[in-house]
């Protein structure tokens, strides 16, 4: 399945990818810390880096903010294994 840039699902499994590489390279962080680390970078390149209309970057922010949600909340638990 293709997942369009920018929404919930993309960011879902933008963050998956990071947090396996991570947790791969240091098992002693923990998983809800790696997942905070990664959604604060991925918010500041959105906010300062990313070029692209103002309305896109807050539905971007806005699709990143519900993605780290459903995570912290452990709504998507096969996302943290």
């Amino acid at each position: 399945m293709t997942v369009l840039f920018g929404t919930i699902e993309y960011f879902e499994n933008e963050i998956k990818e990071i947090l396996t590489i991570t947790m791969n390279q240091a098992e002693h962080l923990s998983k809800m810390d790696v997942i905070k680390t990664i959604y604060e970078g991925l918010k500041s390149e959105i906010s300062n880096d990313f070029v692209c209309e103002e309305s896109f970057r807050k539905d971007c922010l806005h699709n990143l903010d519900s993605a780290y949600e459903r995570m912290m909340n452990l709504k998507c638990p096969q996302l943290i294994k």
